[in-house]
């Protein structure tokens, strides 16, 4: 389904957390049409967080949908009139963890995570115009942007925070964006935009209708490996697991435990078993295809005499 416009150990050597990488028509097919997206919003319910509602900040949800009762069952259901004038007015709909909900988000995901041997998960995006919802941001992990329908204007800035983690976010960096763009280019549908983590950008709607879905990556760190291998290889070591005193010796006793750091970081079989772990944790969403059912032939009932 993507074209990605290199192969996956280029993309390793060249691209993974160095540049940004914009490929012109990547995608071999679409996806996705309006009336597919029209029958999933009638499909899923309009319920947090995985469908929200963004204008200058996150819109309630009372504001485009209602609680009822159907079958004995409270759930929300959209006001469609409320929604699409929200829409209308700018208003962008954020659509988390799409691949849980959408055959060919689940597609994507799947195929990204091929290329990448990450885990991967989609969230996707609708706009009528506007002026962007979450403005000059970095995330932290990679993301690949497809645009399948319209058009959307993206600004890519280099990073002041290189590599953050989990704990860290945007808006309580310490530095600002930086005013120059690496890349300032308009995605149009069958486009495909690498942006690695912690590289600011901009998504901006332009005066058409726009639909995007972002594939997160997510790839263990150095630090996750560390920590990993000091609880996986230390508690064997006793002098590792010796009290922390204030003696002249502790600072030798934590030098030599160091070392023994060291030598358990450096050997590769431990980095492979650490890699075999991470991947047996991984569960790529699978594509879909004809299921058990597709292959059963219904008889009639046979009628009795």
């Amino acid at each position: 389904m993507i074209d990605f416009g290199t192969t996956s150990q280029r993309f390793y050597a060249d691209l993974f957390e160095k540049s940004v990488h914009l490929r012109k028509g990547a995608f071999l097919q679409r996806p996705y049409t309006w009336p597919d997206l029209d029958l999933l919003l009638e499909q899923m319910e309009p319920a947090e967080p995985f469908f929200r509602l963004f204008g200058k900040g996150p819109l309630p949800p009372d504001t485009y949908s209602e609680e009822v009762q159907e079958l004995g069952l409270r759930r929300r259901r959209l006001i469609r009139s409320r929604f699409d004038a929200l829409l209308a007015e700018g208003a962008t709909l954020v659509l988390n963890r799409l691949e849980v909900f959408s055959p060919p988000s689940r597609r994507l995901c799947a195929e990204v995570g091929r290329f990448t041997g990450q885990q991967t998960t989609a969230n996707g995006y609708v706009s009528f115009g506007g002026e962007g919802t979450f403005g000059q941001h970095w995330d932290v992990h990679d993301v690949f942007a497809c645009q399948l329908i319209g058009r959307k204007r993206w600004r890519v800035y280099p990073p002041t925070l290189p590599y953050p983690l989990a704990n860290h976010t945007s808006d309580r960096s310490p530095d600002p964006c930086p005013q120059s763009p690496v890349l300032d280019c308009t995605l149009e549908p069958g486009d495909l935009l690498y942006i690695p983590r912690g590289w600011w950008h901009h998504a901006t709607p332009l005066d058409v209708a726009s639909f995007h879905v972002s594939v997160a990556t997510f790839a263990p760190t150095i630090m996750d490996y560390v920590l990993w291998a000091c609880g996986r290889y230390l508690p064997a070591q006793q002098l590792a697991r010796k009290s922390l005193g204030g003696g002249a010796d502790c600072l030798n006793e934590v030098a030599a435990v160091t070392q023994m750091v060291a030598a358990a970081l450096l050997d590769p079989n431990h980095v492979a078993e650490f890699m075999k772990l991470v991947m047996s944790r991984q569960h790529p969403p699978e594509e879909s295809g004809p299921g058990l059912l597709s292959g059963l032939v219904l008889k009639p009932p046979v009628k009795k005499p």
